[in-house]
């Protein structure tokens, strides 16, 4: 999603720059909720699906050898690990010591964080273009859906409610903490930080009914903070977990789809030097104050339609206006 990219922060917009770590993991300075959050568990298979579903699409697509594969993961991890770690000794289990393989581990967000982001940096590389790297995406969503569907009661008759199965799934298995679906009336914006977290959705109204437009919210997604390293690095490719498994979802039930994500923090603390204050409110171009960016929440603006030769659905307009694609024409 080329037109439509969020601002990181200025650390991790830095990534890349000299250093011995490649990845901005001093973004990470939470409290409160959000560190409980992390130290919340996986469902061990879930974390092994969408895990799985990387190594499926790399080894099936031929982006690379399942031995170059391998062997590239496990060389990120070990360079990675030890700056990682420090970073988040509060949220990893003691029990992973210096490990970096423990299966065991993986059901803790942090840890599912670290494998994540290693998986998808050591393919990165070999998706050459946009095009390649969206294929890819689509392609890892598509078989997590496949591994996962059978999970999951997704040909409810009402929609509203069959899309919320699916989201269900993602809080059951411990992948999200909460979500929210917006279905009518809302503004195509990211929430003011008024707005409050309610969970859950209204499903039970307009059975079999998916509004063309709607938004899903998503709380603390467990890899949200290697969403935002890869994102910056690799020139806009990050997971997509849960878009891509919708979008999927969605294509089985007849609809095409697309979708614009932003990555936000739905609580922001402000400097608390009166100059710090000053600067902020006068501009800052030095870039004098520290704001740190920390990520807890995904919002998604989906578009849907049921295409037909008669009514085909807008999926340039969609593309032009910077939506990641799903279904027949993506």
């Amino acid at each position: 999603m080329a037109a439509k990219q969020t601002t990181f922060g200025r650390r991790a917009a830095m990534v890349g720059a000299a250093g011995a770590a490649s990845m901005p993991w001093n973004v990470k300075k939470v409290q409160g909720k959000e560190q409980r959050s992390l130290s919340r568990k996986m469902s061990p298979r879930l974390a092994s699906e969408l895990l799985q579903s990387v190594y499926l699409t790399t080894v099936e697509t031929g982006v690379m050898e399942a031995k170059e594969f391998q062997e590239k993961r496990f060389r990120l991890q070990r360079q990675e690990w030890p700056y990682y770690k420090e970073a988040f000794q509060h949220e990893l289990p003691d029990q992973l010591g210096d490990s970096i393989e423990n299966d065991g581990g993986m059901t803790y967000p942090a840890y599912f964080n670290f494998l994540s982001y290693v998986q998808w940096k050591a393919v990165a590389d070999k998706l050459e273009d946009r095009e390649s790297q969206n294929t890819f995406v689509r392609k890892v969503g598509r078989n997590a859906w496949n591994i996962s569907k059978s999970e999951i009661d997704w040909m409810e008759k009402n929609m509203r409610k069959a899309l919320a199965n699916v989201l269900d799934f993602f809080v059951q298995g411990g992948y999200i903490d909460d979500y929210e679906i917006v279905w009518d009336n809302f503004q195509a914006s990211v929430p003011t930080l008024e707005q409050q977290w309610t969970g859950g959705s209204d499903v039970n109204d307009y059975v079999g009914v998916l509004p063309s437009a709607f938004q899903v919210r998503l709380k603390s997604p467990a890899d949200i903070v290697s969403s935002v390293a890869l994102r910056a690095e690799e020139d806009g490719l990050w997971q997509r977990c849960v878009s891509s498994v919708l979008g999927a979802f969605l294509e089985d039930r007849g609809f095409e789809s697309a979708v614009d994500e932003y990555i936000f923090q739905d609580q922001w603390t402000g400097p608390r030097t009166l100059g710090g204050k000053a600067l902020l409110l006068f501009g800052d171009p030095l870039q004098q104050v520290d704001v740190p960016f920390q990520p807890n929440a995904i919002l998604q603006e989906w578009r849907t339609c049921t295409s037909s030769q008669d009514s085909p659905c807008p999926s340039k307009k969609w593309q032009k206006s910077g939506f990641f694609l799903y279904g027949a024409d993506a």
